[in-house]
């Protein structure tokens, strides 16, 4: 195991005791003024989207207001220069849910000019601290809110005159001090004994080795801890945590093979108590994030940077008509009003432009542009047949720019395409990529089209060898061979090139059976390109995009989806960024950009409620800044700035959780606790939370209620090697409790890189699965309006969400992805989903199959059977690939009714069950009692060591193969009893570079 557990030995108190024992007398160690706030004058700056060019306003002013509200920020003028090092806000609350990442630390002299000031957050409850390294002078500081919406806000200053304070803190002075000083400090040598430097590792201190019980019972430290702080040599306060066994303290960097000593400082009882909710101290957060909404696209938004340096979003506005554009001089901070981009070009017969993709060629000068011309659209009709479903796309170059860096537009040229199994023009082409320049000059654009009537996509690649004047289409197409139908194949690919001069594609591979997105490689500079395979990136149905990193062979990847849902799902969140070193071979990071903000909700069961993701597209900004956007059917388009993104996606990880904020408004998808990064994942059951093992703590609080399920996901930066721990405590175990660690988000404890898979049986038996297997499911679809099946296609195949049956003479049925053998189909209905009871006699349902989801034929001899909520249909078995269930209602009063992966099963189905076996040592969970979960991750070495109270139980091989893990998955299943399971103090360390240790610890001697 990475960090052995031991009880905690320190005091043997218990928390109601050491919540009200006095504390004993400290006798200073030196004679100190008590640290007071700088004399200031407050004010506030309301919508500060540009915290480097704005000005604080409302000076003096006995304001009360909100601070994670619309990109506001508040700030002090301090009347001169002066030197300072921290500052605090005073809430009204002691539950917000802001963190690192929302706030920001500015000083200026001027109020007009600042400069952004590295600080460390801290949350002590009551007030909020930022402080810094080392003294900063400066007369006017600003403390800004990267939160934008105007709901939900949760830090509320009551009188910013007095609630915002600026310190001078001296030596030996650290935050929430509350007037008093430190009297004594501790020597303790922290040691990398790795090969490489360690940045923003934490070194773990046993209470033991520091000696707290005798510091606690010599009146030198308080028993609950709450003036224990950890500086550095110079002075600096350094995050650090308090579990149950020790400290846990983040240094910021130690050479390979060398030592630094820190001080363990206490003797200040009055002192505020941070080293229990201090989550830096494991929780490393880099890249500050602004997220906005920008004015409604029709399907698409690109982003890009010009030449001048100006930021550009690409658009088609249906109120403008045309592809339309706004700029932002600031690096895509603030934004201009939207304007044309591109006139309408008036081809005959378009309805409608949208851009595809943007380069911009340094060497010839050159932007060129990618956008598609929409001619017809039937839905159901023949995607070959130009009359009926027409999309092309069309190339258009700028080599000057106007005075205001507008793009100078010469002749749009259309580039047709070209079947190439039939010859035949291509009527539906369309691309969401950026084209990319190759080392040797060429222009490379991945595109994709339909070569079936049914809407089948292949991929393909067009070059261009003169500056992009004349295009080349590839003779190769990437395609999924034997496969078809609706959105069916390989479409939207990302291209990049390699390090070593190759030519590689990622893209979106649409098949039920696929869980990773498609590659491809071309090493002739994408003139020829190899067969589809599977990458090693889990991914659902949607568009990956590549580009290169800051160093030789490096570049970030990113999509959006899950894995545990198949390549047919339209779930779009969350957001993922994942890097890598050698050239794609592996990929790290895995950091959810839209975790812990408004848009932070991947994977509930309803489709309409969930912020996708769809055509992310980014750019670089500024300096080393990134800017991403993307469209949200139904809502308006989003760009989220991510401010130092190579630390942001290479540097931030590691998890801890102090829970202390619950959205109430999120009840009602899934939402909760998204500010915390959890997610409740079910249609069904409640996510709060209550006291954790501690008093000063809260655990994170699952529960189901009797017949329904109940699921909770955790998403944090990947691991490949370290560990996760957490305390649990089952109150109610319904029909057995799952622990899961994934790779990726899922709402099934058996998804694809699933890499440990625990359940907890009624009895409280803790056993693992090491079973490989899948059980093999269909995607379910239907039809409206199916009053001739025998010709009516299935749609929607594997989406997810509820669905009615009974409804305007809708089918159900499924994609079976082979021909196989059919015995019986269940329909099940859930009135936790719709209306009680339901109208539907199994005599009204006909049974219809086909090969090609075109050509249906009646199956005659079968009856149905009514039991409880399920229909069962059955009869002589026969060969199908798709199955069909029609009805005859045809009004909306619908009383059939249940999650769409859920309403219908066609049995036998293929596989086995996975079977689950008890740990090597027989484990067993008490009802009631908090047991210490350890899990030790080593994918590379193909192994998991689950410890339980303290001791080793298994070492378990992977269920099934993943990359990373970087998901914690909590689940009950529908049983007759309800469940109850509560997570307090998640951990998540990386271990692969190796960790700091604590070499020695010397004695402890009063504050010079």
């Amino acid at each position: 195991m990475s960090q052995p557990i031991a009880r905690r030995t320190f005091l043997a108190l218990s928390a109601t005791t050491m919540a009200t024992a006095a504390l004993p007398a400290v006798t200073a160690g030196r004679a100190a003024a008590a640290p007071t706030a700088l004399a200031s004058t407050n004010g506030w700056t309301a919508t500060d989207v540009n915290p480097f060019a704005s000005s604080l306003t409302g000076l003096g002013a006995a304001s009360r207001l909100a601070l994670d509200y619309d990109h506001r920020s508040v700030g002090a003028d301090l009347g001169s220069v002066k030197a300072f090092t921290a500052v605090e806000i005073v809430q009204e609350s002691t539950l917000s849910r802001l963190n690192s990442r929302d706030l920001a630390l500015y000083v200026s002299n001027d109020n007009a000019a600042w400069e952004r000031a590295d600080a460390e957050h801290v949350d002590l409850g009551g007030s909020t601290w930022h402080y810094l390294g080392t003294a900063r002078t400066a007369r006017y500081v600003k403390l800004h809110s990267h939160r934008g919406d105007t709901t939900g806000f949760t830090c509320v200053i009551t009188d910013l005159q007095a609630g915002l304070r600026v310190y001078d803190l001296g030596p030996h002075e650290f935050v929430g001090g509350n007037g008093g000083s430190w009297a004594y400090r501790t020597p303790v040598v922290i040691t990398n004994a790795n090969p490489a430097t360690l940045r923003d590792r934490a070194a773990f201190l046993s209470f033991q080795t520091l000696g707290t019980a005798a510091l606690i019972a010599a009146g030198k430290l308080a028993p609950d801890l709450r003036d224990l702080r950890i500086a550095d040599a110079s002075g600096r306060e350094l995050h650090a945590y308090s579990n149950s066994f020790g400290v846990y303290i983040r240094v910021p960097q130690i050479a390979a093979g060398s030592s630094v000593t820190v001080y363990a400082y206490s003797g200040n009882p009055g002192a505020t108590n941070r080293i229990d909710r201090d989550t830096g101290a494991l929780q490393v957060q880099y890249g500050h994030r602004i997220l906005q909404r920008q004015p409604a696209s029709a399907d698409a938004i690109k982003v890009a940077q010009l030449p001048s340096g100006r930021m550009i979003t690409v658009s088609t506005a249906p109120s403008l008509g045309g592809i339309n554009a706004r700029y932002s001089t600031d690096g895509g901070r603030s934004w201009g009003a939207l304007e044309t981009f591109k006139a309408f070009t008036g081809a005959p017969g378009a309805k409608g432009e949208g851009p595809q993709g943007l380069l911009w060629d340094p060497v010839r000068g050159v932007l060129t542009f990618f956008f598609r011309i929409s001619f017809a659209y039937t839905e159901g009709g023949d995607f070959t047949d130009p009359a009926q479903n027409n999309v092309q796309t069309y190339v258009i170059q700028a080599s000057s720019f106007t005075a205001t860096g507008r793009p100078v537009w010469g002749t749009a040229r259309h580039v047709p395409l070209v079947n190439q199994a039939t010859g035949s023009p291509v009527a539906w082409a369309l691309s969401y990529t950026n084209p990319i320049r190759t080392s040797s000059g060429a222009y490379l654009h991945a595109m994709s089209y339909i070569v079936r009537p049914d809407g089948t996509f292949v991929s393909n690649v067009i070059r261009s060898a003169d500056g992009g004047l004349t295009w080349t289409q590839s003779i190769d197409e990437l395609a999924l061979p034997g496969q078809f139908g609706f959105e069916k194949g390989i479409t939207e690919p990302a291209i990049a090139e390699l390090g070593d001069g190759s030519i590689a594609i990622l893209a979106r591979q649409q098949l039920g059976r696929k869980s990773y997105l498609a590659a491809s490689r071309s090493i002739d500079d994408g003139v020829t390109w190899s067969a589809v395979t599977d990458s090693t990136v889990l991914s659902s149905n949607t568009q990956p995009a590549m580009f290169p990193g800051t160093a030789a062979g490096s570049h970030v990847l990113t999509w959006s989806g899950h894995n545990g849902f198949s390549q047919t799902s339209y779930y779009r969140n969350n957001l993922t960024a994942a890097y890598s070193d050698d050239d794609g071979a592996s990929w790290h990071g895995y950091q959810d950009l839209l975790g812990a903000t408004e848009l932070s909700a991947p994977g509930w069961a309803a489709v309409t409620d969930l912020r996708q993701v769809q055509n992310a597209d980014s750019a670089p900004s500024g300096t080393g800044d990134r800017l991403f956007g993307w469209i949200t059917p139904g809502d308006t388009p989003k760009t989220m700035l991510v401010e130092e993104f190579d630390r942001y996606v290479r540097d931030s990880q590691g998890a801890l959780d102090t829970v202390n904020y619950r959205k109430a408004t999120g009840t009602a998808n899934g939402t909760e606790l998204a500010d915390w990064r959890w997610w409740r994942s079910s249609r069904t059951g409640t996510l709060d939370f209550i006291t954790g093992q501690r008093a000063s703590r809260r655990a994170v609080r699952l529960r189901s209620s009797a017949n329904a399920d109940a699921s909770a996901s955790r998403l944090f930066p990947a691991i490949r090697r370290g560990y996760v721990r957490a305390a649990i405590r089952l109150t109610a175990n319904g029909g057995g409790f799952r622990l899961c660690l994934q790779e990726g988000f899922s709402d099934s404890d058996n998804a694809p890189g699933t890499a440990l898979s625990l359940l907890v049986t009624p009895s409280g038996e803790v056993r693992a699965t090491t079973s490989d297997t899948f059980v093999t499911t269909a995607d379910i679809g239907h039809q409206n309006d199916d009053t001739t099946p025998a010709d009516g296609r299935l749609i929607a195949l594997g989406q997810y969400g509820a669905v009615g049956f009974d409804y305007q003479n809708r089918s159900l049925g499924a994609d079976l992805y082979t021909t196989r053998t059919v015995s019986s189909i269940e329909v099940v209905d859930n009135d936790l989903v719709g209306p009680a009871g339901n109208r539907l006699d199994p005599s009204q349902l006909r049974i219809w199959r086909s090969s090609d989801n075109a050509a249906w034929t009646e199956v005659t001899g079968w009856t149905g059977v009514e039991t409880g909520s399920v229909i069962t249909l059955s009869g002589p078995s026969f060969s199908a690939r798709y199955v069909k269930v029609s009805q005859p209602y045809g009004d909306t009063a619908f009383t059939f009714a249940n999650e769409r992966s859920r309403i219908l099963r066609v049995l036998p189905d293929l596989g086995s069950p996975q079977a689950f076996a008890p740990l090597t040592t027989p484990t067993s969970l008490t009802t009631g009692s908090w047991h210490q979960l350890f899990v030790d991750v080593d994918l590379q070495g193909g192994a998991i060591a689950v410890s339980v109270d303290g001791t080793l139980r298994a070492t378990l091989p992977l269920v099934h193969p993943a990359q990373v893990v970087s998901h914690l998955f909590l689940a009950f299943d529908a049983a007759s009893t309800a469940g109850d399971v509560a997570v307090d103090e998640l951990i998540v360390q990386d271990t692969a570079g190796g960790m700091p240790a604590v070499s020695s610890v010397g004695t402890t001697v009063p504050v010079p």
